[in-house]
């Protein structure tokens, strides 16, 4: 049989059973033949196989094949058409291998014949190729272009172009054509489009911006009330007395007049003194909630009494008649609680009283601070003895706490900004949480030459806030320049509006229903004087006037004269070298965001611009342009004929100047530096000098016309006996350097202590004596060894007079040549002994206790 024949086609249909090559197999029995063709399950040499009644074809009736019978095939040779040729594979003496070609590349089809071994062809930047790909040894691939179906993780920057797109994944933010700025998570370098809505906060940066003031500070804003004012120009604020609360972004400036608060305890911070519980309530100091420090006042009903709660009560003796009084406090009652009735309660020295907000205040549930205040007039006829503060729930039924906090009592007709004792400029009038507390006004300029745009052209805006814009002291200024108010702006709480004017121009806005914070927007030119509120044009008057008077500030939320205090918030200050357009003002109203200056490079801004601040540091210099001062922040910098390095800070130039030198760690002076004190009289100065006339640079400290000395630490008083001496010279009698400690409580001529290096004379000398009768204590590592009025040692000949105290020791190590060793100790049996050892060893006893 010819080896084709074993790959013959074999076709299965219903009606013949199974033919091949044209002939058909029956399969109905061993006997069927059909063209020559005979089939059988247990087939003798030369039949051809057929499956049993099972369907199978049992392995022990398969005969022996004969690799002989197989026309052309050798032994074993059988196995190669297990496939045909040409099909990618080629078998022979069992041995199988790949047909060419013998590199697979993107384009590889396997069809030809032939032995050969395969390679892979791969780049990692094939160009604009059909390629494998395979990574750098660094993992880096060049592609022409990349298309991604489904998610793309990136965990390092990825950058498009030269910075087109640069995603900082370190920084945490993205740049488009720039690397971005730290201080914004997305930075554009040109000019940005939107084709929809731009929704959420976003802050407007402003070109020409003289100063930026955003009163910002840290938190936590309960118990931190500190903040800055300085402007983002470097423009330092001369302030006193204010204190930074809670503002639109971050913190706001809260500059108020003086004020005492005649609660005695406002936050309860240390406790509950002066809470009083009432109809089975219970009072306690908690720390669930605070608006004010770390703790409020917690009061829990009785629910089975209506009008359980709490007060304060003021202290009594308060006084006067036809008394202004206003009440605040900060309220919460949670979520699901009943109402809450606060008032108050003016108590007459006749024992009689006015309630004032009874039934009428009442506080719903909130899961916030609420504000409640009250206005009162106590009565004309009577006098006044104490307030009393009250918050009650007027129902049965519900015991839910609810918490008290910040409670102010003043005697005005218009609630000020809470303080309290600790808070800056506050003060306590007896112990800390049980007394009233006392407010000083607060102050805020800054100098006009830094900050103010003049009179030609400007912008000032500001986020302002009162208490209650319809109850408030009358004309509080935003901000003033002069006495006379040519340029301000501020509230008049009679007619409910703004007066605002520049250069001596005044008018006034529409009547204004304001709550919360205000935007206000001061612009002017040469045609015109505007005002914005909240984003809207409001008032326009002519053009601006020419006075523009004052003492050299510009004053923010008072005035000149210290008065008018805007009793309030102001956040966002900004005064602006141009008048802003409408549309400016808006966008920034709308924006929600603080403001900012057109870019986060500035230079430190001066009266006479003689300070500023850059990428390499903090400069001076003086009106004629030389080198002041210098704080240093690169390195290898050229100033003031010196080169200085990172760290480096210089005041003066090379020719005389202190320099902290960071590398050294030395102060480096060139010059004198010299001190004029007070007392004594004959004291004429303190010099310290590097002369070149004494090799060592000796320093030296000039205290009377006939000595100089080095004076450290102590202020010389009458004798000079409080002094330490370091170095002396008398111009008579030569040099002597000696250390005089003297006396610190006496005269010189008592107590005092003395060591000497050399005398007057040149000779050395070391000696240790008192002046006067007072006798004298050396101590050696805690004990006192010697005392009396004096020691003798080597040439110097003055007697020991007093005595020498020694304490028992082990016998000491022998001294070295030309040496003795003088000791005490216990010689066996409680008795002193004073010994000498010397230098071979031996102990000589001089006398034993007796």
């Amino acid at each position: 049989m010819a080896k084709d024949d074993l790959v013959r086609r074999i076709d299965i249909t219903p009606a013949t059973g199974v033919a091949i090559g044209g002939g058909a197999i029956m399969p109905a029995g061993d006997a069927d033949t059909v063209d020559g063709f005979h089939a059988s399950s247990t087939p003798t040499p030369g039949l051809l196989l057929a499956l049993d009644a099972n369907g199978q074809i049992p392995v022990a009736a398969i005969p022996t094949l004969d690799h002989g019978s197989l026309s052309g095939l050798g032994d074993n040779d059988h196995t190669q058409y297990l496939m045909s040729a040409g099909a990618g594979l080629n078998v022979a003496s069992q041995t199988v291998a790949l047909n060419t070609p013998g590199t697979l590349s993107a384009a590889t089809i396997n069809d030809a014949t032939g032995n050969h071994v395969h390679q892979i062809a791969a780049s990692s930047n094939p160009g604009a190729a059909e390629a494998l790909l395979k990574s750098t040894a660094a993992g880096g691939l060049t592609l022409e272009s990349l298309g991604v179906n489904g998610a793309l993780t990136v965990d390092r920057d990825f950058t498009v172009g030269a910075n087109v797109l640069f995603v900082d994944e370190s920084q945490g933010n993205v740049g488009i054509n720039c690397a971005p700025d730290p201080q914004f998570d997305l930075d554009v370098a040109g000019n940005f489009r939107a084709q929809g809505w731009i929704v959420g906060k976003h802050a407007i940066q402003v070109s020409d911006a003289l100063m930026i003031c955003h009163y910002d500070g840290p938190e936590p804003f309960e118990t931190d009330f500190t903040g800055n004012a300085t402007g983002h120009m470097g423009q330092v604020a001369v302030e006193e007395n204010l204190y930074y609360r809670p503002g639109k972004f971050g913190k706001a400036v809260v500059i108020a007049e003086a004020a005492t608060n005649l609660a005695r305890n406002p936050i309860t911070e240390t406790g509950t003194t002066y809470w009083d519980a009432i109809s089975g309530a219970s009072v306690s100091r908690s720390g669930e909630h605070a608006y004010i420090g770390n703790y409020s006042l917690r009061a829990a009903p009785d629910d089975t009494q209506a009008y359980s709660g709490t007060s304060q009560s003021t202290a009594a003796g308060l006084g006067g008649s036809s008394q202004d009084y206003t009440i605040q406090c900060r309220i919460y009652l949670p979520s699901g609680g009943a109402d809450v009735d606060l008032w108050a309660r003016a108590i007459y020295t006749d024992g009689t009283f006015d309630q004032y907000g009874f039934g009428a205040d009442l506080v719903s549930a909130a899961d916030e601070w609420q504000w409640w205040k009250i206005s009162f007039i106590t009565s004309a006829s009577k006098t006044l003895d104490y307030i009393t503060l009250f918050a009650r729930r007027p129902t049965t039924g519900d015991a839910s706490p609810f918490y008290l906090d910040a409670v102010q009592i003043e005697n005005r007709a218009y609630p000020t900004p809470f303080f309290y004792g600790d808070m800056p400029g506050c003060s306590w009038s007896g112990t800390a949480h049980a007394s009233t507390s006392s407010r000083s006004a607060g102050t805020l300029k800054y100098d006009k030459a830094t900050a103010w745009p003049g009179l030609s052209e400007g912008t000032f805006m500001a986020r302002v806030w009162l208490p209650d814009w319809d109850n408030c002291a009358d004309y509080p200024r935003v901000f003033q320049i002069g006495l006379a108010g040519h340029s301000t702006l501020y509230w008049q709480a009679s007619t409910q509006n703004f007066r605002f004017g520049i250069g001596g121009t005044l008018g006034s806005s529409t009547a204004q229903s304001l709550s919360g914070r205000a935007h206000v927007a001061l612009t002017w030119d040469s045609s015109a004087v505007k005002l914005y509120i909240n984003g809207s044009l409001d008032t326009t008057l002519g053009a601006p006037g020419s006075s523009d008077d004052g003492d050299g500030y510009l004053y923010i939320g008072n005035r000149q004269a210290g008065d008018r205090h805007w009793n309030g918030l102001i956040d966002e200050g900004g005064f602006i070298s141009r008048a802003l357009s409408a549309d400016e003002i808006r966008a920034i109203y709308e924006s929600n965001a603080p403001i900012f200056a057109e870019t986060s490079t500035w230079s430190w801004r001066s009266p006479s611009n003689l300070v500023w601040a850059d990428s390499e540091g903090l400069w001076a210099v003086d009106e004629d342009g030389n080198a002041a001062f210098a704080v240093c922040g690169v390195d290898g910098k050229s100033w003031g004929g010196l080169t200085l390095d990172r760290g480096d800070v210089l005041i003066g130039d090379s020719d005389a100047h202190i320099r902290w030198d960071v590398s050294e760690a030395r102060i480096i002076l060139r010059g004198t530096m010299v001190q004029t004190p007070t007392s004594p009289s004959d004291a004429q100065a303190y010099s310290f000098v590097a002369s070149d006339g004494h090799t060592t640079g000796a320093l030296w400290a000039m205290l009377d016309s006939s000595d100089h000395y080095m004076h450290l630490g102590l202020n010389p008083e009458s004798g000079r006996d409080h002094r330490i001496w370091i170095l002396a010279r008398s111009p008579s009698s030569g040099y002597s350097s000696r250390v005089d400690v003297s006396a610190l409580n006496s005269a010189e001529t008592e107590g005092a202590e003395i060591i000497a290096l050399r005398d007057a004379s040149g000779n050395n000398r070391a000696y240790i004596q008192p002046r006067g009768t007072e006798d004298i204590e050396i101590y050696f590592q805690g004990k006192t060894f010697i005392t009396g009025g004096g020691l003798s040692i080597g040439t110097y000949s003055a007697p020991v007079s007093g005595a020498i105290l020694m304490d028992e020791i082990s016998t000491p190590t022998a001294p070295p040549s030309n040496h003795v060793v003088w000791f005490a100790r216990d010689n066996g049996s409680g008795k002193t002994q004073l010994c000498a050892r010397f230098p071979t060893g031996a102990v000589q006893v001089i006398a034993t206790e007796p």
